[in-house]
């Protein structure tokens, strides 16, 4: 009876689906841990500034000052190590649901509202009746709610985020508009980049991961607007055909 010699490099369709998923736990638990480090680097941006008003002795401040800039050094560099686990895993597969769009967007934005009521910045929100959308909710909402961050993060205290979504049955239309300082324009080609940021204490990874699960995971399409000294929109076109 002859053995058969197994062929080294080919995987196996069990080894396969392994692989996938492994790279989607790696993927979603990167997800799910930024989400507290996201709301670290914030707390330890308002620290500072509570800090620098507190009338507290030089020395003690100085020695606070110092710790909240550990924390915040320490949040940035586990976000690198996320961004590489991230870039490792690739996207997850989109797992594609029925949702009221309505109820589902409501939901999310009253959990955005939270956070900017907190900076006192205001979310507008308006759409028409949506209806029900074929999307991964999960990773389309995760997408949404990193523009929203950044829009808030634009806007200035008072200031308000206008909200906008539309379908017209076959796309849906997600707008998020500031009305902040603006982009200029040579810098809005990098804004998308994995990395890049303008603002200490972020890992600019935000609207890099937006755009691709927008992109990678549902087939769609993001573009940035922006104006300086005007403000900035950020539109995600989303197909909801059954298949990409």
């Amino acid at each position: 009876m002859m053995r058969r010699t197994p062929v080294r490099g080919r995987r196996t369709p069990r080894r396969e689906a392994s692989v996938t998923d492994l790279r989607q736990l790696a993927a979603a638990a990167a997800h799910e841990i930024r989400n507290p480090l996201n709301t670290m680097a914030i707390h330890c941006e308002l620290l500072e500034s509570r800090l620098s008003r507190a009338g507290l002795p030089d020395k003690d401040r100085e020695a606070m000052m110092k710790s909240v800039s550990v924390l915040s050094e320490e949040v940035q560099r586990i976000d690198r190590i996320l961004d590489r686990f991230l870039a490792h895993a690739g996207p997850p597969e989109s797992e594609r649901e029925p949702v009221e769009a309505d109820r589902w967007l409501e939901e999310l934005i009253a959990r955005a509202r939270t956070e900017a009521d907190r900076v006192g910045v205001r979310i507008a929100f308006s759409h028409p009746p949506l209806g029900r959308w074929n999307v991964d909710a999960v990773t389309l909402g995760r997408a949404l709610q990193a523009v929203l961050d950044n829009a808030v993060q634009a806007t200035a205290r008072g200031g308000c985020v206008e909200v906008e979504a539309d379908s017209d049955g076959e796309r849906a239309t997600l707008r998020v508009r500031d009305h902040g300082e603006g982009i200029p324009p040579e810098i809005l080609p990098s804004v998308c980049q994995v990395g890049y940021t303008t603002r200490r204490g972020h890992a600019g990874l935000g609207l890099a991961i937006a755009k691709q699960v927008v992109k990678a995971q549902h087939g769609g399409d993001l573009q940035i607007v922006s104006t300086p000294g005007r403000g900035t929109t950020v539109t995600l076109h989303v197909p909801l055909a059954d298949a990409i």
